[in-house]
């Protein structure tokens, strides 16, 4: 391996049946929240996509705001402002395509708990094949 710093580059984690590496990650205002709130993208390599604002510490099944299996690996998971809306977008390496997709925030059903919680959903806007 050699140096100390370059041991990040054989990083890999399991949870359950799931697989990740350091490129799995992406931390930014990924929904396009006004507050600007920073959330959490992991993507594994067995195709699930979640996204997670967490609001202290430890976890809690409250905060993951989606969850989708993509039905292929996710070799890496980024972000920019590569939209046409100039909304921050999420991208996603996959073995044959580049997915670049956008989170929006929506407001949830009348009577389903607090009026200020929101229901986060995805829209692909391109594939590009590899």
């Amino acid at each position: 391996m050699g140096s100390l710093f370059k041991l990040r580059d054989y990083w890999q984690t399991k949870y359950g049946d799931e697989e990740f590496d350091l490129h799995s990650m992406t931390i930014e205002n990924l929904d396009n929240d006004p507050s600007g709130a920073a959330k959490i993208a992991v993507g594994s390599f067995q195709g699930n996509l979640r996204l997670l604002h967490a609001k202290q510490k430890g976890y809690t099944p409250d905060d993951v705001l989606f969850e989708t299996n993509i039905g292929c690996p996710i070799l890496q998971v980024g972000h920019g402002l590569v939209s046409a809306s100039g909304a921050r977008s999420t991208i996603l390496l996959t073995p044959r395509k580049l997915i670049v997709g956008l989170f929006q925030r929506t407001a949830q059903a009348e009577g389903s708990g607090d009026p200020l919680q929101r229901v986060v959903a995805w829209r692909v806007e391109s594939e590009i094949a590899l």
